[in-house]
C-alpha cells in the first residue's frame, strides 16, 4: 500500500511532459478515489471542473437535423478539429485507432460533423462542440 509508485509515475509524467515543453498537462480524475485524488492535489494539480460519470442503457432518442453514423477516415480533422476547439489539442491517435476499429461515431447536424466519440465507456473519449443551430 501507499509505496510511492503512483508519485513515482506522476513525477515521470509531468518531467516528460516538461522535456516536450506541453503547456500544461490535463488530469481527469475519478472523485471518489480520494488517495489519488490528494496525490494530484499535492503535486500541484488544481480542481478545473466537476466530471460525472453516468451508467445504464442508452437512450432510443432521435433529435430533428442530426444523425449518428459510423466515424470514416475521412471524418478525422473535423473531429480533431472540434477537439482542438474544446481542449486546445487533438487527439488524432486514438480517433484513428477508434475509426479503424470500427468503434468511432460522428454526430452529423444540418450536414455538419459536431460531435464524435471514440467508443463509450471509460478508456474512451469524445468531443461535441455546441452548435447554434
Amino acid at each position: 500500500m501507499n509505496n510511492t509508485i503512483g508519485r513515482q509515475l506522476m513525477l515521470a509524467v509531468m518531467d516528460r511532459a516538461a522535456q516536450r515543453r506541453a503547456p500544461g498537462i490535463r488530469l481527469l480524475q475519478i472523485a471518489w478515489h480520494y488517495r489519488s485524488l490528494a496525490l494530484y492535489t499535492k503535486l500541484g494539480f488544481e480542481t478545473r471542473e466537476t466530471i460525472s460519470a453516468f451508467q445504464g442503457p442508452s437512450l432510443s432518442v432521435t433529435m430533428a437535423g442530426s444523425t449518428v453514423r459510423p466515424a470514416l477516415e475521412s471524418d478525422a480533422d473535423a473531429c480533431n478539429e472540434i477537439c482542438r476547439w474544446i481542449h486546445g489539442v487533438d487527439r488524432g491517435g486514438e480517433l484513428g485507432d477508434a475509426i479503424r476499429q470500427g468503434t468511432a461515431k460522428v454526430v452529423e447536424r444540418h450536414s455538419r460533423i459536431t460531435g464524435y466519440s471514440t467508443d463509450l465507456g471509460w478508456f474512451h473519449h469524445g468531443s461535441v462542440r455546441p452548435t447554434t443551430t
